[in-house]
């Protein structure tokens, strides 16, 4: 499968996590057409297109769908059974869940309070955890404008690596190639 491409280990994640990885793996943009999500779900297995903005992984827009950064995840109620970014829960059953939090943890308080979040969750030393961190690393474009990573999520988990993954290799910039459709 793709994913044993973007980490070197063999490891399972949860079907949203899968879908959000190979989403920005294949497409290399926030912003991709509809039917192409609906397709890569199915490809996927285990998630349906229609739950995925329930979960805040993407919004839908007229023929596209935009996947949504860690902060737009942000839930303000602590009902911790609902998937999205939530600084105080413990078990992620959604994996990505806990990749954005900690991402919008070192965003809004820096790397100090991301190690801490991290470690009170037993996440530095979480090999599936870890591999996410490794795929992500790998998955989402490190496309740079005037210096700066293009990409937020670029940014944050070449942050995240320096303060909590050191051994983790950062890859060298994406370079784009246009690609219209995947399932073509």
């Amino acid at each position: 499968m793709q994913r044993h491409r973007l980490v070197a280990t063999d490891v399972e994640f949860d079907p949203i996590t899968d879908f959000w990885l190979l989403a920005w793996d294949m497409f290399k943009a926030r912003e991709f057409p509809f039917d192409e999500a609906r397709k890569l779900c199915l490809a996927v297995g285990g998630v349906d297109i229609d739950d995925l903005p329930k979960a805040k992984i993407i919004s839908k827009k007229s023929g596209t769908v935009v996947l949504l950064e860690a902060k737009d995840r942000y839930r303000r109620d602590a009902d911790s059974d609902i998937a999205g970014v939530n600084r105080d829960r413990v078990i992620f059953p959604v994996l990505i869940d806990a990749l954005h939090t900690v991402m919008y943890v070192l965003d809004l308080d820096g790397s100090a309070a991301a190690m801490s979040w991290l470690e009170q969750r037993g996440l530095t030393t979480d090999g599936r955890f870890r591999s996410l961190v490794e795929a992500s690393l790998n998955a989402v474009p490190r496309v740079r404008d005037e210096g700066e990573l293009s990409v937020i999520e670029a940014d944050l988990l070449e942050r995240l690596v320096v303060a909590a993954f050191p051994d983790i290799q950062v890859p060298e910039e994406t370079r784009l190639v246009s690609q219209d459709t995947l399932f073509d």
